[in-house]
């Protein structure tokens, strides 16, 4: 067997998708990228835990008042600052 004599595994390539070639090819007008806004632009991806520009709800803060926090689950650093401060971490 020689380089030029090597081919792909039976389905391995795929046809490139056409898009934004009519409508009758199912793939026209948005070309399968859905409505207007942030995600139909070019490179328009967001990253994990965007909030849409408010200040995000995570990040590294201190507690200072004894605070009682009911959640789903807890880090172990924010169960530990909670209970520093002398508040109880229950989860649900």
């Amino acid at each position: 067997m020689k380089l030029h004599e090597l081919k792909n595994v039976e389905g391995a390539v795929h046809r490139k998708k056409r898009v934004g070639c009519g409508e009758g090819s199912g793939h026209g007008k948005t070309s399968g990228r859905g409505g207007k806004g942030q995600t139909a632009r070019s490179g328009g991806s967001i990253r994990p835990g965007f909030e849409g520009g408010q200040m995000p709800l995570y990040g590294n803060g201190e507690i200072t008042r004894a605070l009682n926090v009911k959640a789903a689950r807890f880090s172990e650093s924010a169960k530990a600052k909670i209970e520093k401060a002398g508040g109880t971490a229950v989860v649900a």
